[in-house]
């Protein structure tokens, strides 16, 4: 691994982590487009599926593979293994400037074949996981997007209902952002819901969405696509947790704050101190929760709302226990 990472110590490696709807892959993909101009020799892109549904992880040398033609690499011509295929990706990208784009990477290992070596190269990498070990031996710099702020947010409501709807009910508008978590998956939903329904007042669509017949989570959901269903994206996450982790993911859904100290949860959960720090690291590595301060943590009201509907159906789903 440190060979690797000599090899690619040149190259620009960049990742892109942050909660489940926070856009990620939409951020990579417009910093891709927004760069084309600096890598006159093209972009690579691949879905690694670290987070998908039902999918494995996607193989190196599989993804290779396509690289390695879409470079011009004759079939016959592309060796077998993974190490190989990244020995000849690196050679090819040698006197290139490409950007590859790795998204929804699961660690390190799937990644150290698919970066490329060459100075003029850069690698963007988005995944749900703070990737420590790609920081730590390739000097990737690690970017961690956060919900839109309340004018950003606002900013895409109106690129997307319309300036004159949005500025007629701003009351409203900031009742469904709050609603949304400040989130952008969210707020998409809520725009392409709106959209459908121009003669409805936004302050009756905030009404909707905070009926106590319905859940948080339902007005985020999405029939047509998992890939835009708030709560598919955060279950994706959820997926990711070690038993233990989940079990206390789900106890953190008795506290009443959005922000909460270690030592809360310790007593929420009736374990030590010094124990449960090192489980809540686990939840911020995955973006679950966010450290704001030592022994400090917060979550987004969404994600929120997932734990208390985890902890409501008995602790039994996907067959963990009930405590931890």
């Amino acid at each position: 691994m440190v060979a690797d990472a000599e090899a690619s110590s040149s190259v620009a490696i960049c990742t892109v982590g942050g909660l489940a709807g926070v856009g990620k892959t939409a951020f990579a993909t417009t910093v891709a487009h927004r760069l084309a101009d600096r890598f006159p020799d093209g972009q690579l892109f691949a879905d690694l599926q670290g987070a998908g549904p039902e999918a494995e992880p996607r193989d190196p040398a599989q993804v290779l593979e396509d690289f390695l033609q879409s470079l011009g690499a004759r079939l016959e011509d592309i060796p077998e293994t993974a190490q190989a295929r990244g020995l000849m990706f690196r050679g090819l990208l040698a006197n290139r400037r490409v950007l590859v784009v790795l998204d929804n990477a699961w660690n390190t290992d799937q990644l150290k074949h698919l970066l490329p070596g060459g100075p003029g190269s850069m690698a963007l990498v988005t995944s749900r996981m703070q990737l420590h070990a790609l920081v730590a031996a390739y000097q990737a710099l690690p970017l961690t997007l956060m919900p839109l702020s309340q004018t950003d947010a606002r900013s895409l409501l109106a690129r997307r209902l319309g300036a004159a709807r949005t500025a007629a009910e701003p009351e409203a508008v900031d009742r469904i952002i709050r609603l949304a978590g400040q989130l952008p998956l969210a707020l998409a939903n809520v725009a392409a819901r709106a959209a459908y329904r121009p003669q409805l007042r936004l302050a009756s669509l905030a009404d909707e969405y905070e009926a106590p017949e319905h859940s948080t989570l339902d007005a985020f959901a999405s029939e047509e696509d998992q890939a835009l269903d708030v709560r598919e994206s955060i279950t994706r996450s959820y997926r990711l947790l070690d038993t233990e982790t989940a079990a206390l993911f789900r106890d953190l859904s008795a506290c009443p704050d959005p922000m909460f100290a270690a030592s809360q949860v310790a007593e929420l959960a009736g374990r030590p101190e010094r124990r449960v720090r090192k489980v809540l690291s686990r939840l911020t590595r995955v973006h679950l929760v966010s450290e704001i301060g030592p022994g400090r943590y917060s979550w987004n009201r969404l994600v929120a709302a997932y734990a208390v509907e985890q902890a409501g159906q008995g602790f039994l789903d996907q067959g963990k226990p009930a405590r931890w």
